[in-house]
């Protein structure tokens, strides 16, 4: 089993949007039996943090289920929290359902941690483990309802630390002529004048060299500067500089990003099950797709090509309009596109049943003969 150095742990926990739950976590759910283990996981899946009774870490602890521990499904085979890291929703895992024979006398269950700011966004997996016989009808149930509720609450105690905050800028935006923006210092929206896109969290780019710098998901050019406890955005103009280089991130198995660059600034995205698989494929096949053809590689069939240009609509409006060209898809000629993915193509995206997807991933396996869809220019395994 893998283990993170102490040093490593250690900063994975000061990561603020999962540590603030652990409190609330263990508020609704210390009323669980003596053998019952409580514990928090990572985007990545190890574990941050467990809670439980003396007999019931002592028991964790013989299984490994301990601190810094690796529990994704390639680390520990079948088991609840890394199967609901893949699936993205609540799963029951009992007995004999965990791959590994000394799992066999437990039962466990597990449901994602999402931000009660970006739904769509991850923040980890919430796992209760205990003895068989004690798992009931509701177990599972119990885990959802408070992977739901601690988030909410975390929210809404958030919120509270931002009145005073708020109280100042209904006093002092308005003043201004222009668009303007205030966020706690996370990103948090406090409040905003003259915007037309809103949005509940605006997260800074990774890196900032110089200001006004692009932001797609407000549009055009912003500056960001330092005010009270938080940041003022301002616009500095509609027009926008072109993006040089993407960098698309696959390698994890149930965390993957895109990177865009730009001249002084770089932003990074979290992406989503279904802009994963499409963004991968238009960088594996660097002459495009159409959406005829993608409706194929993705979803079998089982769609129309209009939700195929309904999601490219999304993704310009979240990523930036100049990244893709149309019919057939593809990034565009000036960028440098970069796709970090798995030594082992045979662990390409897990998750995916995309037919083009799963012909990579048995191509490299040896099941196959056919690593891409023949039309289209292939890129480097």
């Amino acid at each position: 089993m893998r283990h993170l150095s102490v040093e490593e742990l250690e900063k994975r926990r000061r990561e603020p949007d999962l540590a603030e739950l652990v409190p609330a976590i263990r508020q609704a759910l210390e009323d669980g039996d003596d053998s019952q283990v409580i514990t928090v996981h990572d985007p990545a899946g190890w574990v941050l943090w467990r809670l439980g009774s003396v007999t019931a870490l002592g028991i964790a602890d013989a299984l490994g289920l301990v601190e810094g521990a690796c529990w994704r499904e390639d680390a520990v085979g079948t088991n609840a929290a890394g199967t609901a890291l893949i699936e993205r929703c609540g799963l029951l895992c009992i007995a004999n359902e965990h791959y590994v024979a000394a799992h066999h006398p437990f039962s466990c269950a597990a449901a994602p941690l999402y931000d009660a700011w970006d739904q769509r966004r991850l923040l980890g997996i919430l796992n209760v483990t205990t003895l068989k016989k004690n798992v009931h009808a509701n177990t599972l149930t119990m885990v959802e309802l408070a992977a739901r509720l601690v988030p909410s609450q975390a929210r809404k105690a958030h919120e509270d630390k931002l009145t005073p905050l708020r109280e100042v800028a209904l006093l002092t935006l308005h003043r201004f002529g222009t668009p303007v923006v205030l966020t706690d210092g996370c990103g948090h929206v406090v409040e905003s004048r003259r915007i037309a896109r809103k949005h509940q969290l605006l997260p800074l780019p990774t890196q900032v060299r110089d200001q006004p710098f692009d932001y797609p998901l407000l549009g055009g050019r912003w500056v960001v500067e330092p005010f009270m406890a938080g940041w003022l955005w301002r616009p500095a103009g509609a027009g926008s500089l072109p993006a040089t280089r993407v960098e698309l991130d696959v390698r994890e198995h149930t965390r993957w990003s895109l990177t865009v660059h730009k001249a002084g600034t770089s932003m990074s995205y979290d992406l989503s099950k279904r802009y994963v698989e499409i963004l991968f494929l238009l960088a594996w096949s660097p002459a495009g797709r159409t959406s005829a053809e993608l409706v194929q590689d993705v979803y079998g069939g089982a769609t129309t090509t209009e939700t195929v240009r309904s999601l490219f609509s999304r993704m310009r409006k979240e990523f930036g309009r100049e990244l893709f060209h149309s019919e057939p898809y593809r990034f565009r000629d000036h960028l440098d596109v970069m796709l970090n993915k798995p030594d082992d193509l045979a662990e390409l995206l897990p998750f995916s049943t995309a037919p083009a997807i799963r012909r990579i991933r048995a191509d490299s396996a040896g099941l196959m003969d056919a690593c891409a869809p023949s039309t289209t220019e292939r890129g480097e395994c």
